[in-house]
C-alpha cells in the first residue's frame, strides 16, 4: 500500500510503503531495468547478465528462448530478465537494500493491482508472435500494446498505483524458500510471485498465487525489485 510519506524517506528508484507491514519499508517502483543493473556490474558489483537461460525445463531449447532475455536487446530500459536468484541477491544488498518477503510482495501488490486490461500478459499480438515462430498457444484476449516484454514503467496504470507490474511483465523473485509438496523433490526453490508477459490465463493476471522455481534458474519471465529501510527525512 502505498501511502503519503514524503517521498525524501526513500531513494530515487522506490515509493514508500505504509505502515502496519513487517517492516518499515521502501519498494522500487519499476522491476530493475538492463540498466540499472549495469551500474552494479560497472562498480564490480555484480556479475554480467550473459542472457543466458538454465534449468531443466529449457533442455534443448536454449537457443529459442535466449532470443527473450533482455541483456540481448541493447536497451537499458527493459527489465533484466534470465537472472538467477543470487544474482539478484546480490544487486539488492548493492542498492543497500534485500529481496522481497512473500508476505510484504503480498501485502504491495494488494493495492497496486492494475486496472483490467492493463497488464503486460501474453496477448493477441504475444500469441501472434508465438505462431510465427511455430509455437501457437493459448492467450488472453486483450491487447496490452506489446507482443513480448515492455520497458520497465510502460503501461498506464491510473495515477492510483505506484509500484508498477506487479501484475505482467516479468514474475519476480522473492527472498522466501518455497516448501514443495512432498512429491517434488528439486533442491533449493525459491517462491516466485507475479505474472508476466508469457501469462495466458486471466485467472493468474493478478500474480499473486505462489510458485516455486530453482535458485539458480534463469528464465525470460523472471526478473525481480528490492526493498529498503526508510531513511529519516
Amino acid at each position: 500500500m502505498a501511502s503519503s510519506t514524503p517521498p525524501s524517506v526513500c531513494n530515487a528508484h522506490s515509493v514508500p510503503v505504509a505502515e502496519g507491514t513487517a517492516d518499515v519499508l521502501c519498494v522500487d517502483r519499476f522491476e530493475v531495468s538492463v540498466g540499472r543493473y549495469q551500474e552494479c556490474v560497472s562498480a564490480r558489483a555484480c556479475e554480467t547478465n550473459d542472457g543466458t537461460v538454465f534449468g531443466p525445463e529449457f533442455e534443448g531449447t536454449e537457443a529459442f528462448w535466449e532470443r527473450f532475455c533482455t541483456s540481448r536487446m541493447g536497451r537499458a530500459d527493459l527489465p533484466l530478465n534470465c537472472v538467477d536468484w543470487q544474482a539478484a541477491r546480490r544487486f539488492c544488498e548493492w542498492a543497500g537494500g534485500r529481496l522481497p518477503s512473500m508476505r510484504e510482495w503480498l501485502l504491495v501488490a494488494g493495492t497496486s493491482a492494475p486496472e483490467a486490461g492493463r497488464a503486460n500478459v501474453c496477448d493477441r499480438s504475444c500469441r501472434a508472435m508465438f505462431v510465427s515462430l511455430g509455437r501457437p498457444g493459448e492467450y488472453v484476449d486483450i491487447d496490452d500494446g506489446f507482443e513480448s516484454i515492455s520497458p520497465v514503467g510502460a503501461l498506464d496504470h491510473g495515477t492510483t498505483v505506484e509500484v508498477h507490474d506487479l501484475a505482467g511483465n516479468l514474475g519476480e523473485w522473492t527472498e522466501d524458500a518455497f516448501e514443495p509438496s512432498r512429491n517434488d523433490q528439486r533442491p533449493d526453490q525459491r517462491t516466485v510471485l507475479g505474472s508476466s508477459w508469457e501469462t495466458v490465463s486471466e485467472e493468474y493476471v493478478s500474480g499473486t498465487t505462489p510458485y516455486g522455481h530453482l535458485a539458480e534458474g534463469r528464465g525470460e519471465s523472471l526478473g525481480f525489485r528490492c526493498v529498503y529501510a526508510r531513511r529519516s527525512p
